[in-house]
């Protein structure tokens, strides 16, 4: 049975593969280009 919850807000996922060192510059830049255009969507 698939239970639906309404009203909970959307969650999103980035795509990006778990390869990547804390703070590596090439993931901050690919998280950084995900967040924006999630939060510059309508």
């Amino acid at each position: 049975m698939l239970r639906v919850m309404t009203d909970r807000p959307k969650l999103h996922t980035l795509g990006i593969p778990d390869d990547y060192q804390y703070m590596d510059p090439d993931l901050v830049t690919m998280i950084r280009t995900s967040v924006d255009a999630l939060l510059d969507a309508p």
